[in-house]
């Protein structure tokens, strides 16, 4: 059996998250690319993203950051796929691939950060990745399932103004259970 033995430098990755995955200037293909090399990374190489927490952080922050971009029709043309869609697919693979007590502050930050903005987009991003972690941060999550989440997350995505944000913060319910 072969083992795979290169080491991928840290920059290798900001630079993926900072120039591909965040750049709206490239096309829908090459930033989903860049999310891929990120699944890869999160599949196989995890001790990369949990050997300092800067790259952790900055990993959650592109594809959370990814994943509340307005979607466009024009993106689906390209690959079949939106890259907001293969951005979250990334952060429920982080979730079940790197241990809960290193990825779950990291993630639960993120998307209470989100929850908290007033955008629409973001607030609706936040309710899907609570949903989307769920599953691999299962045992931290019950610990904070009654002081935040719902006791003031949940209650004030179901209270918003926007459909989108409502039906999310449901959507993350039903993960829950």
């Amino acid at each position: 059996m072969c083992e795979r033995r290169f080491k991928i430098p840290e920059e290798v990755t900001f630079w993926v998250c900072d120039k591909i995955v965040s750049n709206k200037k490239l096309s829908n293909r090459l930033r989903t690319a860049g999310c891929d090399y990120l699944f890869t990374i999160a599949d196989f190489y995890p001790k990369l993203l949990t050997g300092k927490d800067s790259v952790l952080k900055k990993v959650v922050e592109t594809i959370c950051l990814t994943c509340s971009e307005p979607y466009h029709p024009e993106q689906d043309e390209e690959t079949g796929e939106y890259v907001q869609e293969v951005a979250l697919w990334l952060i429920e693979t982080l979730s079940i691939t790197i241990k809960a007590k290193k990825i779950y502050p990291v993630l639960f930050e993120a998307a209470t950060s989100l929850i908290n903005s007033n955008d629409k987009n973001q607030a609706n991003t936040g309710f899907l990745i609570l949903g989307s972690m769920s599953e691999g941060c299962s045992d931290k999550l019950k610990k904070n399932l009654q002081n935040p989440v719902m006791n003031v997350l949940i209650p004030r995505g179901l209270q918003h103004e926007a459909p989108e944000v409502r039906g999310a913060a449901i959507n993350a319910l039903c993960f829950f259970s």
